[in-house]
């Protein structure tokens, strides 16, 4: 019974760890599109 919970958990665990860096990635996608995008105005003028 108890590894069970262990195992439970550590897959709650494992599912947040990923759904974190998945958010993260997605934060750093999004800085590095809007900085490629001021770049891009900065070149036109």
């Amino acid at each position: 019974m108890r590894m069970r919970m262990k195992m439970r958990r550590a897959k709650k665990n494992l599912i947040l760890k990923c759904s974190n860096s998945w958010l993260r990635l997605e934060e750093m996608l999004q800085e590095s599109t809007t900085s490629s995008r001021r770049r891009d105005s900065l070149s036109r003028t």
